[in-house]
Formats: C-alpha cells, sequence, structure tokens
C-alpha cells in the first residue's frame, strides 16, 4: 500500500501551533503527526495557509506561525505560468516578467466556488489538495467544509473530506 497523502487545512495547521481545536480532535492530530514521523502517511499543507496565517490580526500568533512555517511541507503544484510579458527598450534593452496564477485548476476553482460561496481561501485549499493527488483533506471547519463533504467529494474525485478523528478511525485499521 502506498502512504495516503494527507492535506491539512489551515484550521488543522493553525491548531499544530495553538492547539486550539476540541482535545480529542487534537489527538487525532498528534496520531497523524506520529504516523508521519513514522513515514506511514503524508502530510502537506499550501503557501495558502502561510499567506492566510500572515493575516492573522494577533501579532503573537503571526510570530508563533512563522517559527512553525516549515514544520508541515508544502504542495510543488500552487502556481500555474501563463506566459511570460516581453518589454523591449531600444535595441538591446529588454524587461521580462513571468504572468503567473495562484490557480492551478481554474474549472475546478469555479466548480468550488458554486459550493464554498463565502470563503475563497477554502477554495484555494480544496483545489489545490485535489491537484496534488492528495487522499484526505483533514479539516475541523465544519461550517464551510465538512458540512457541504458530499458536493466537495463529488467535486474533488478520489479526495475525502474528513476531520482528524474520522480519519485516524478510517486509517488505523490499515497503519497500525
Amino acid at each position: 500500500m502506498s502512504r495516503p497523502r494527507v492535506y491539512y487545512d489551515n484550521v488543522i495547521a493553525c491548531a499544530l501551533v495553538r492547539r486550539d481545536i476540541p482535545a480529542e480532535e487534537m489527538s487525532a492530530v498528534d496520531v497523524l503527526e506520529q504516523w508521519c514521523a513514522d513515514r506511514r502517511i503524508v502530510r502537506v499543507t499550501s503557501k495558502w495557509s502561510r499567506l492566510e496565517q500572515a493575516r492573522t490580526p494577533h501579532a503573537e500568533d503571526r510570530a508563533k506561525f512563522a517559527a512553525n512555517a516549515d514544520a508541515v511541507p508544502l504542495v510543488p503544484n500552487d502556481h500555474r505560468l501563463l506566459g511570460i510579458h516581453n518589454h523591449q527598450f531600444g535595441l538591446y534593452d529588454s524587461f521580462n516578467s513571468p504572468m503567473i496564477t495562484d490557480i492551478v485548476d481554474q474549472p475546478l476553482h469555479d466548480l468550488l466556488r458554486t459550493i464554498i460561496t463565502k470563503d475563497d481561501d477554502d477554495v484555494m485549499h480544496l483545489m489545490y489538495a485535489q491537484s496534488n493527488h492528495c487522499d484526505y483533506f483533514v479539516t475541523y471547519d465544519l461550517e464551510h467544509i465538512v458540512k457541504k463533504r458530499k458536493a466537495i467529494e463529488s467535486a474533488c474525485s478520489g479526495l475525502h473530506v474528513v476531520r482528524p478523528l474520522e480519519l485516524v478511525a478510517k486509517l488505523r485499521p490499515l497503519i497500525d
């Protein structure tokens, strides 16, 4: 069996630092972290988590997030090159500038926007998880993501939206 690829939503990435989700869910995150350390699962997040964390209003939390920024590896597929803008200055000088977008799958992004209408951050996380071939999307965002998991899983073929406790229960028979 290949190691399951697990994407941590920003709620979970933040919980690694703040430990601010319910105790039983936090214990499940700790199990996932141990499985990662034991090389039983692969866990990732995206640059979008870091962008969200940088916007937190509390300076102390921002500093903690920055100090732990490398704790969870980032997915590699998080931008797309649209082209190169070239501006010529006379005969010998030019300026080249890449045109890059963070939206790596426009059709999926647009579809997810119809499901999750309130928060584009959630759309970006789900798009990155799907586009980077993750098996599980781990979150404790009950209102915006877990509540809509059936529609999200229908849009993101092969991606399972789970709370930490649900993932541990699902993987434990396969891993332990």
